[in-house]
């Protein structure tokens, strides 16, 4: 990943803006001059993760800070609701978030879901820690292990739902309070109940999201009741062999959503050999409602567990991350993505002025990582 290990830092439990300085490795001098520009933005948060924990509420979340992002912008952030068992940390790598946060210079924020029998989530970093990894934080950073199912696990269950819209209520707030993230251009996705959740969200804080993103959201009882809701880009991706029974749940809301935002055209199409979406089209605002299936269980598609038991699936599945990104995008202004706009005519002039062409020296972090993908099991 692009940023820093967790372990390899300093504690960081942070109230309301007070955080403890990060113990980064060693940048070149352009960068460091970089993270005091970012940290402006970001409430004074250096570049890396932080738990920041909000009293008011009794709630913490992790927050995502890239090394660089558009200039002279407000930027854009996504957030991201863990599934059962699990916690912010699995969702990290889970998704690869760093990397594409970094890759787009925008925000990151994952709530921690809460135990059954619980109001709060208030723990640190051990916060739904699982069991088995006993006193071994690095384990919990990791997430080699998810909890187990008693009554202690957290997420966000459908009981919780009011106290979990507070929560992301009052994360807006202190956005908007704290930092420049442009708070009219936030994302949100989740898995299992966090995509259920999200699923909510897209009902009853619309006017707070541009585009939901669900991933393998569980078939729940209730129904939802979505007047007054604002049009939202909605993207749902189910599998097809999920046991948690996802599809009949897929098919009506994605339907319920076409309709909230007054898509006029509904087309099928396959993404991929493994993956198929039905698409709504005409949409007010120039939104997009997909409901899609790939030929996989309970699991996030292209993407890999952090605890080892996702099971390997064809290269044909969509990179979840990639994709939801990528469709984000769409969403945003182009300055607010990262190197919009380059090479300039300057820039390509500058790199054929002498042949062979010259090397670029800036972002090695962003420069290495590209070069590396794809290769990173060579040497194992």
């Amino acid at each position: 990943m692009a940023f820093f290990p967790l372990a390899a830092l300093a504690t960081l439990v942070s109230c309301r803006g007070e955080h403890v300085d990060v113990d980064l490795e060693d940048l070149s001098m352009s960068l460091l001059q970089q993270k005091h520009r970012v940290g402006d933005c970001s409430g004074g948060y250096g570049p890396g993760q932080h738990i920041v924990q909000l009293p008011e509420i009794q709630r913490q979340f992790l927050f995502i800070v890239p090394r660089d992002h558009a200039p002279l912008a407000k930027i854009p952030a996504m957030m991201f609701f863990h599934g059962m068992y699990q916690s912010p940390f699995f969702s990290l790598r889970l998704l690869g978030l760093p990397d594409q946060l970094e890759r787009y210079g925008w925000f990151g924020i994952l709530p921690w879901g809460i135990p059954e029998n619980e109001t709060t989530s208030m723990g640190g970093q051990r916060q739904c820690c699982a069991q088995l990894c006993g006193d071994d934080l690095n384990c919990c950073l990791e997430s080699r292990f998810v909890m187990y199912q008693d009554e202690g696990a957290c997420g966000f269950p459908p009981e919780k739902n009011d106290l979990n819209l507070r929560f992301v209520d009052a994360i807006f707030e202190w956005m908007a309070r704290e930092t420049c993230i442009d708070t009219s251009k936030v994302f949100a996705g989740g898995f299992s109940y966090g995509g259920h959740f999200a699923q909510v969200l897209a009902c009853h804080r619309s006017h707070l999201f541009q585009l939901l993103a669900p991933n393998a959201s569980p078939d729940f009882p209730s129904e939802f009741s979505c007047e007054g809701a604002r049009p939202i880009s909605y993207i749902n991706y189910c599998g097809t062999a999920d046991a948690t029974s996802c599809t009949l749940r897929s098919a009506r809301l994605g339907v319920l959503f076409a309709k909230q935002s007054r898509c006029t055209a509904q087309q099928h199409r396959r993404q991929s050999a493994t993956v198929s979406c039905t698409e709504w089209t005409g949409c007010a605002e120039d939104h997009v409602v997909m409901d899609c299936r790939w030929e996989g269980d309970h699991d996030v598609p292209g993407r890999h567990a952090p605890d080892g038991t996702s099971v390997l699936r064809p290269a044909s599945d969509i990179d979840w991350t990639k994709y939801i990104f990528e469709q984000f995008s769409l969403r945003v202004d182009p300055h607010q993505i990262l190197f919009y706009g380059r090479p300039t005519p300057e820039e390509e002039e500058h790199k054929m002025a002498v042949w062979p062409p010259k090397k670029g020296t800036d972002h090695v972090y962003l420069r290495q990582a590209l070069l590396k993908r794809g290769l990173l099991t060579l040497d194992e």
